[in-house]
């Protein structure tokens, strides 16, 4: 993906992009599950990023860590979801509802504890 964005761009161009699913603490294979389940992810080690950047011909501009942020916006998702769960249930399904609310769970409890995280991105073509 980010050779493409690299070709793509022109020189001096830039781009942003996150990466939530950065590995800095220890993951069970319950909670790789669990973080995973809404979709495909890759897990990558912690300056994984940085490499492919360099490795793809584009100069890292910033990398910043947002996943003090992440924690919050599925904790305030989990509980807004909570408070409307009888209609959501209605809409998703019993078992949707659970499985996205245990999915924000999993996000908010391993990123408040450090062990994976999220940063942004900005990469420029030389």
């Amino acid at each position: 993906m980010l050779t493409d964005w690299a070709r793509l761009l022109k020189p001096g161009g830039r781009l942003l992009f996150t990466d939530p699913t950065v590995i800095t603490g220890p993951l069970t294979n319950a909670e790789i599950a669990g973080r995973s389940s809404s979709g495909f992810y890759l897990f990558v080690p912690l300056d994984y990023d940085e490499r492919i950047i360099t490795q793809c011909g584009l100069q890292l501009v910033v990398c910043e860590d947002r996943t003090t942020n992440t924690a919050e916006i599925a904790e305030r998702r989990a509980k807004a979801r909570e408070s409307r769960s009888a209609g959501l249930r209605k809409i998703e399904s019993d078992a949707a509802y659970e499985n996205q609310q245990r999915f924000l769970s999993v996000a908010a409890q391993l990123a408040r504890e450090g062990r994976l995280s999220r940063y942004v991105f900005v990469a420029e073509k030389a």
